[in-house]
């Protein structure tokens, strides 16, 4: 219902359809717990606390960096684990800012996008930062598709978004009774848009079509776009040396599905 409310006003040329769909079924969500199940929604905020953890942080994980594990695995364990961990980002940061950068029709004729080594630079630095401070990784998030679909363009998005992320440090426990229900929909609206990018795909011909097919549904199913990219990539080098194309694939595929191959067994 709440996509199906998202897509009606977005056929209306309503401005911020996906978070006007939100709210509705966020407020539906809360009527539903409080007549039928009579729970107060808003109760948690009673005892919750307003104060940014900054305090918490920096006696508990902000530069509390531990690398004693690293002397329990052997060198070529950990030099592959090193490399994979930066193949996944790499991919996943790169397969999201293709995918919005497509939907918001920035891409250039052929199909590479303006600007990627400031955005992949921009990627890396805050993943870094991230990890120094012990948060969850700062990198690029699919998520960032509904903003372009709002019709962000520019980089005062991102600014915008990031003061509002800092102001949700005041107001965390606000955000967190918004209900994963609402947002979810949103999100699978946004993604179910950007299929439309699979026009481009020649579905007559199996060897580009069936490694598409594979990326598609490993990304939901292992919940990583770099592990779909990486199964993608490995099927169709596969696919290529069985069809006496092996000439036609470049060295950095063979090398790129080589270190995914590796990834995936050690990780079995």
């Amino acid at each position: 219902m709440t996509m199906a409310y998202i897509v009606a006003l977005e056929h209306r040329k309503v401005k911020g359809s996906v978070l006007c769909g939100i709210l509705s079924a966020s407020v539906v969500y809360w009527a539903g717990e409080a007549v039928f199940f009579h729970v107060n929604p808003f109760a948690g905020l009673q005892s919750a606390s307003f104060a940014p953890p900054f305090a918490d942080m920096v006696h508990t994980t902000l530069f509390k960096l531990d690398f004693v594990g690293f002397t329990e695995i052997g060198w070529f364990t950990l030099i592959t684990l090193v490399i994979s961990f930066c193949i996944i980002d790499m991919f996943d940061t790169i397969g999201t800012l293709v995918g919005t950068a497509s939907r918001a029709n920035m891409l250039r004729d052929d199909g590479t996008m303006p600007q990627m080594k400031e955005a992949l630079l921009s990627d890396a630095v805050g993943t870094l930062t991230g990890s120094l401070t012990g948060t969850s990784t700062v990198t690029t998030f699919v998520e960032s598709a509904a903003g372009v679909e709002a019709g962000g363009r520019t980089g005062l998005t991102a600014a915008t978004a990031a003061v509002l992320f800092l102001l949700c440090m005041f107001i965390a426990p606000v955000a967190a009774i918004i209900p994963a229900a609402a947002t979810s929909s949103a999100l699978i609206y946004v993604g179910i848009l950007m299929l439309s990018n699979l026009r481009h795909i020649d579905f007559t011909d199996i060897s580009e079509m069936l490694p598409v097919a594979v990326m598609l549904l490993a990304m939901p199913i292992s919940g990583s776009i770099g592990h779909g990219i990486g199964l993608a990539l490995i099927s169709y080098a596969v696919i290529q040396i069985c069809t006496g194309k092996a000439k036609s694939v470049s060295a950095l595929t063979y090398v790129l599905s080589a270190i995914f191959l590796i990834k995936f067994f050690l990780a079995v």
